[in-house]
Formats: structure tokens, C-alpha cells, sequence
């Protein structure tokens, strides 16, 4: 998320996205890898099934210090379907 002519945009490094692309899928168990201990932020659509809450125990376990917050009424685009909240629930995480 860039700050560009007073809008905020979306820049993707498309490079590194085509190289790590097959990772996705992918996701390592809790022993094999360090807990991130730095305040972390997690958005959830309402609507989206991509942080369901059994994922919780293990968001927890890798992010020690993490926050999960969800946008209601929106899913895996909230960032899209709802750009003021979103940048309002960002910008308190960082302030």
C-alpha cells in the first residue's frame, strides 16, 4: 500500500509474486518454524473463509503478539469492497 497523489494504492512486485507463486498453497507447521513475536495485524472479510477461527490456535502459536480484527459485510477483497474502514482499522494498528 503506497501513498501515491494523495490516494492509496495497491503495488504488487509481480517479479517476486511468478517466483514464490507455487509457496502459497503452502504453509508450515508451528515446529518448523520461529514465532514472529512483533505486533502483527490480521484483517478477516465477514464474508471471506480465509481466517476461519480454528485457524486461531495457530495464527496465535506464530504470532505471539497478533491482533485479529474483521470487517464485517465484506470478503476476501475488504480492502476493496470497503477501502475507508480498512484504512482506518490499518492506520490505528500503526499509530
Amino acid at each position: 500500500l503506497q501513498l501515491v497523489d494523495g490516494k492509496y494504492c495497491w503495488r504488487i512486485d509481480l517479479d517476486i509474486f511468478a517466483n514464490t507463486a507455487s509457496d502459497i498453497p503452502a504453509f508450515p507447521s508451528v515446529e518448523q518454524v520461529s514465532a514472529f513475536v512483533r505486533p502483527t495485524l490480521f484483517i478477516a472479510g465477514g464474508n471471506s473463509y480465509h481466517i476461519k477461527s480454528e485457524y486461531t490456535k495457530t495464527i496465535q502459536a506464530l504470532f505471539p503478539t497478533s491482533k485479529i480484527t474483521t470487517l464485517p459485510d465484506t470478503g476476501h477483497w475488504l480492502h476493496v469492497e470497503n477501502p475507508p474502514s480498512f484504512i482506518k482499522i490499518v492506520e490505528d494498528f500503526l499509530n
